[in-house]
């Protein structure tokens, strides 16, 4: 509200008897007032506190049919760390071939556990991989929600007539994923892959997601 111009405060004379009268009439207004709305209040004060219970507990949990729900399969591809398939070939060079399959279900409400396997032959090198993941599907919105996952990853590589060895990894990610259509979504986030045994570095950046759920 704007303050009254200066011109506008003039004090306004009264007497005690006048002032004690006012005070009264005042008094048994606001009694009656109060005694008038207070159950009214108290159910809409009811009312408001488990709409907006509801409200929290429906941002935060998944419907029985969105995506989070108990029981369903998730089958997503992320470049370049998830990417499932991949056969090439340049030139006289021996094929590269690339299979890594991943998975995840929901045990419970927006828990989510899954893995992946990985094998790939590149010429003389070899490599296979397994690794375990759990998550945790924090809805917003019914179209905007963020996947945190983070697990384990181990493989071990040979070079033929070379070194051979194995590294573990922790890897997190937290893509938003946006639900534009049931049962499929796509999303990007922050991800980090921190070697705990082996020779690699320290790995992190962006990452964009794609998926489907059943």
């Amino acid at each position: 509200m704007r303050p009254r111009p200066d011109h506008l405060r003039r004090p306004i004379a009264t007497s005690p008897i006048t002032r004690s009268a006012v005070l009264i009439a005042v008094a048994g207004l606001a009694s009656v007032a109060v005694g008038g709305v207070e159950a009214p209040a108290r159910a809409q004060d009811g009312a408001n506190g488990t709409a907006a219970s509801s409200s929290l507990l429906g941002a935060i949990t998944p419907s029985s049919s969105g995506f989070g729900a108990i029981g369903q399969w998730v089958f997503s591809l992320s470049d370049p760390a998830e990417f499932p398939f991949l056969l090439l070939k340049t030139g006289s060079s021996p094929w590269h071939v690339l299979v890594q399959p991943s998975a995840d279900t929901f045990l419970f409400p927006a828990v989510s556990v899954g893995g992946l396997l990985k094998f790939e032959h590149d010429g003389g090198t070899t490599d296979v991989g397994v690794g375990a993941r759990v998550g945790y599907d924090l809805r917003f919105t019914g179209l905007v929600s963020l996947w945190l996952r983070g697990g384990l990853f181990y493989h071990h590589f040979s070079v033929n007539n070379g070194p051979s060895g194995s590294e573990t990894f922790l890897d997190l990610q937290a893509p938003a994923l946006f639900h534009l259509v049931p049962h499929f979504f796509l999303g990007a986030g922050p991800t980090i892959s921190l070697p705990l045994q082996g020779q690699a570095d320290t790995t992190f950046g962006l990452e964009a997601i794609v998926g489907g759920y059943l």
